[in-house]
């Protein structure tokens, strides 16, 4: 269950996180119009990463799994440019930046280890299936050979019975 997820605890505590920031921003500079549009903008995104996680658990195939927690990758990526935006426009100190785009960083790097997983497990799977359909395929090739002394030997008969008709025609 994700409930117990390392992935997605630390993706909620990072929304939390980021929720904290914006009220801490918005408290501070309560009359700033571009700083409104950065707050709105890191926070839809760095709130959306654990919701794209938390989504991942109800995938109905491997490859939706893996397209969710695709859009959690690219959600923290897109939190990332709104955090050095809040940094180089002097929003937020070094110390903040630092602290929190290494959360941020951390969450990135588990989405990214975990998709790599999740491919790579899922084509030994494709492999393993294709490996034993072409196993069966041998093997019904090799026992081609035992079904020719059947037809054989049922030729030998039809035309033993032809023979015969014939004979007391």
């Amino acid at each position: 269950m994700l409930e117990n997820n390392l992935i997605a605890e630390l993706a909620k505590t990072f929304a939390l996180r980021i929720i904290s920031l914006a009220q801490y921003l918005l408290e501070e500079h309560k009359y700033d119009f571009v700083l409104q549009v950065l707050v709105k903008q890191v926070t839809r995104s760095g709130t959306s990463i654990g919701a794209n996680i938390f989504e991942s658990k109800n995938a109905q195939s491997r490859a939706d799994f893996i397209n969710k927690l695709n859009i959690a990758l690219k959600e923290a990526d897109e939190t990332k440019y709104w955090l050095a935006l809040l940094h180089e426009s002097r929003y937020l100190s070094d110390k903040e930046f630092v602290s929190i785009v290494n959360d941020n960083n951390i969450i990135i790097g588990i989405l990214v280890r975990i998709i790599k997983t999740t491919r790579k497990n899922e084509k030994m799977k494709m492999e393993k299936m294709k490996n034993r359909k072409t196993k069966g395929m041998r093997k019904m090739k090799s026992k081609q050979h035992l079904l020719f002394p059947q037809y054989f030997i049922f030729s030998l008969f039809h035309y033993f019975i032809i023979s015969i008709f014939q004979f007391y025609k």
